[in-house]
């Protein structure tokens, strides 16, 4: 781990686990903190580390990241009142698609996915996520759909090829998890148009 990139408030809590871990051959142990990315904006990351230090083949500690962005948002979500959530849903600078995995109907967006997707909040509030995808990508996201229903936990990520209003094709890196929406199962999906980086 590069120290440096670790949040301001997160690097003793990172440092105090690391330095239990050195003397713990074979133990395991699991931490949640904030990690700069390339980008300059910080990303929450919750990584296992695994002391092998005694394995003859490794002797290393091994790190397994995995990215729960999503899942820290919704948390604050749902420990602000109402107006504060509205606040934090729309000024984010990734966008923000909530939806049904049942029919594939968009039950909320923020400002930014209007942006990108070029159709006004009315507009998108009446479309469903299939529409967003061409044809070829359908059955990827009925499969994705069916996962996130059946499992509470659920997280994946994607790219994926969009559909604009004015018909551009535009890529988006994306993380969807599956979320608790006012009593009814919902996909929560975070994304960020990479289409120059995919060009190059």
């Amino acid at each position: 781990i590069n120290i440096d990139q670790v949040h301001p408030d997160d690097i003793e809590h990172v440092q105090r686990l690391y330095a239990e871990m050195i003397g713990q051959y074979n133990n395991v142990k699991m931490i949640e903190y904030r990690y700069k990315k390339a980008s300059g904006n910080y990303t929450w990351l919750e990584a296992t580390f695994h002391n092998l230090l005694d394995e003859p083949d490794i002797e290393a500690i091994v790190v397994h990241f995995r990215d729960i962005s999503a899942r820290k948002m919704f948390e604050d979500i749902l420990r602000n009142s109402e107006e504060k959530y509205r606040h934090l849903f729309n000024v984010n600078p990734s966008s923000i698609i909530i939806s049904d995995p049942s029919d594939f109907t968009i039950k909320e967006v923020n400002q930014a996915a209007v942006k990108e997707f070029g159709f006004s909040r009315k507009e998108l509030l009446r479309m469903k996520t299939l529409e967003l995808i061409p044809a070829k990508d359908e059955e990827k996201l009925k499969k994705l759909a069916q996962k996130l229903q059946q499992k509470a936990n659920f997280q994946t990520a994607n790219v994926w090829e969009v559909q604009t209003s004015n018909g551009v094709i535009k890529f988006m890196d994306s993380i969807s998890q599956a979320i608790d929406y006012y009593g009814r199962k919902a996909t929560l999906t975070i994304a960020n148009n990479i289409t120059e980086k995919m060009e190059l």
